[in-house]
């Protein structure tokens, strides 16, 4: 179980964000937009293509995780691992993405059901705030209720599956602050 949790953590600290931006336009998107690494920034900093190789990296990484968790009866310790790796990079001192897209893959890995709930419930609320952290923050709140009321049997228990929804809305301070000021804004590219 260790390894699975190490290979985990790993997995979740590749910094898609950075990587991809780097390679596509020769930034850093730490240094661009809100300086997060999630595909947003990315969107904002480098464009199209390089947010959605971001979105499907950090997607990927929290299924393979996951299903590697799954596979050797660790699949809790496995999310939260992926989660963290991904929120807390070693690779950048610690300072990571918010963890949307990864949580996106650790319910795809638990349950497809799940994951195009999760994933139909964002575009629905993005497609009506045009804001990404409102449509992440109700998505991810709307999706752990539903497991909740409908009981969905999943590799992990419902425990689990609100500790990691915390820590995504934890990370989602800044964004909750902006939005409680009327501050956040709609996603835009960001202006050269």
């Amino acid at each position: 179980m260790v390894i699975v949790l190490f290979v985990a953590y790993l997995l979740g600290s590749i910094p898609f964000g950075v990587i991809c931006t780097y390679l596509f336009t020769g930034k850093n998107v730490k240094q661009h937009g809100s300086g997060n690494i999630g595909a947003t920034n990315t969107l904002r900093s480098a464009g199209k293509i390089p947010a959605l190789l971001t979105l499907l990296g950090d997607t990927l990484k929290g299924f393979i995780a996951v299903y590697i968790g799954i596979q050797q009866g660790c699949a809790e310790y496995a999310a939260i691992a992926v989660l963290l790796g991904h929120m807390f990079p070693v690779w950048l001192k610690f300072r990571g993405g918010k963890g949307v897209a990864t949580m996106l893959g650790i319910l795809f890995a638990v349950s497809w059901d799940v994951g195009i709930l999760a994933f139909i419930a964002w575009v629905g609320f993005f497609f009506f705030t045009r804001i990404s952290s409102v449509a992440s923050l109700l998505s991810i709140c709307s999706v752990a209720a539903t497991v909740w009321i409908w009981g969905f049997t999943l590799p992990i228990n419902i425990t689990t599956f609100m500790i990691l929804s915390l820590l995504i809305i934890i990370k989602h301070k800044d964004n909750i602050g902006r939005l409680l000021q009327g501050k956040e804004s709609p996603i835009t590219k960001e202006k050269k």
